[in-house]
Order: C-alpha cells, then sequence, then structure tokens
C-alpha cells in the first residue's frame, strides 16, 4: 500500500462489487403474474379445472387473467374449447410459462371482434395458431394477441407501472443487484412502437420522481428503443439510438 491508498475498517464484514443484471424486464414480472397460476399443472384437465376454480372465485373479475401454461407437459397445445368448457361467458387470457403466446377462450376472441382472416403480424413467427380447416384455435403466438389484450383493458400502463416498478425495483435492490439493464418496458403493447414509446416515459418519470423524493430503493435502469426489420421494435443487440437512465 502507498501513502495515498484509503484504508476502511468494515469490522469483519465483507466488501463486493457491485451485481449487475444485464438484462431484465422490470415491468414484465409485475403484468405477467397476475391472476391464476397454472405453474406446477401437468394436464389440460387440471389446468381447466383451476382456471374454473379461480373464475367462480372471483365473480366480479371482468376478465379472468392467467399465466404458466406448459403445452409439453400436456402433451398437445389447448384450445379455446377447453376454456369455453369452463369458462364461457368473461374473455379469458392466461399467458404460457414463456410468457409470449396466450390460451384465449372464443368470448375473448368475439368480444375483442377478432376476425376469423386476422392477419398474421409475422407469419411463422408472430401468427394465430390454426387447425386443419383454418380455423383459430385459441392460440396467439409470440404477441400477436397483444391487440385483442390491449383492447380488453387487460393493461393500464398509468396505473399499474408505477406500483410494478417499485416492488421489483427494491426486490432487487435487497438482493444486492446495483444495477439492472432493461433493454425493453415489454409490456403487452410491444408490438406498438407508439405505445411502447409512452410507457417508456411513465416508467422513467415515476423513477425520477422516486429519485427527487429520495424514496428511490432500485438500481440502476436504461432502457435501449430501437427499431427492427418491417419497422417491428427490436430487442437486445445493435442497438442504436437514444439510451434512456435513472438512479
Amino acid at each position: 500500500m502507498g501513502e495515498k491508498t484509503d484504508v476502511f475498517d468494515l469490522g469483519g464484514d465483507t466488501l463486493l462489487p457491485g451485481f449487475v443484471s444485464g438484462h431484465d424486464h422490470i415491468v414484465a414480472s409485475g403484468w405477467t403474474s397476475r391472476g391464476v397460476s397454472l405453474f406446477g399443472i401437468r394436464t389440460i384437465e387440471d389446468a381447466v379445472a383451476k382456471i374454473k376454480d379461480y373464475a367462480d372465485e372471483n365473480p366480479d373479475e371482468k376478465l379472468i387473467l392467467g399465466y404458466g401454461f406448459n403445452q409439453v407437459e400436456y402433451g398437445r397445445w389447448p384450445t379455446k374449447a377447453d376454456l369455453d368448457a369452463v369458462v364461457p361467458d368473461r374473455p379469458v387470457f392466461i399467458l404460457d410459462f414463456t410468457i409470449h403466446d396466450v390460451w384465449m377462450n372464443s368470448s375473448a376472441f368475439e368480444a375483442r371482434k377478432v376476425s376469423p382472416d386476422d392477419p398474421d403480424r409475422v407469419p411463422n413467427v408472430m401468427f394465430w395458431q390454426r387447425d386443419e380447416n383454418g380455423e383459430q384455435t385459441g392460440i396467439g403466438i409470440e404477441f400477436q394477441w397483444a391487440p385483442a389484450f390491449l383492447a380488453a383493458g387487460a393493461w393500464n400502463p398509468k396505473q399499474e407501472i408505477p406500483p410494478i416498478q417499485k416492488r421489483f425495483y427494491d426486490a432487487a435492490a435487497a438482493t444486492g443487484l446495483t444495477a439492472v439493464h432493461v433493454p425493453l418496458i415489454a409490456a403487452p403493447s410491444v408490438t406498438n412502437q407508439k405505445l411502447s414509446a409512452e410507457e417508456t416515459e411513465i416508467a422513467m418519470a415515476h423513477l425520477h420522481e422516486l429519485e427527487n423524493k429520495g424514496g428511490a430503493e432500485a438500481p440502476h435502469f436504461r432502457c435501449q428503443r430501437f427499431q427492427g426489420p418491417g419497422g417491428q421494435p427490436g430487442g437486445s443487440g445493435r442497438a442504436h439510438g437514444k439510451v434512456t437512465r435513472a438512479i
């Protein structure tokens, strides 16, 4: 040690470098964990039974939301007919275990005016699953379902983003994370660049508000936005454009 070395006595405690999460979607952690959880459910019969129980226990909910269905465990993809048998009168949106695909009932298609010939946003990538007759089975692949989900009123960014951020950024800080890189808000509006930009503004404004009030326990937040091929919002890698930062 030289004369200019600062020495700190930690009294036996351990000092470690900051832990940085390189890729996280904090807001998505909130909106993708609402309603009935199907994690651990291994058959379609048990899945629909649990959805029915949840719907019966929550008669005032206009929409039935859930997450965690697993077609690999079930041995086949679930269908809208499976859901119609237990919840025929209210729109149902169940996210799969990857949070990319959604299982919907007929009421969800009808109430949100999803036409039988609704075009695929990106053929073979973002599309409605169809049977041999060309009819929608009830599964929207890779956010094809997002416009219907938004139209159903299943997502309110102004009301939901602030509490989600406070909860999960505080949780991240409590586990020792000193920085979190968020490449995208990853809300249900991810296919709509205008709405996604508005949500980013909501998220950043709330974090700055927390910082200014001295009540922010959240680690660093960075959000990158760029446009991919065909005008679709891009994800990680080859990012360019504005990088925003808060606390």
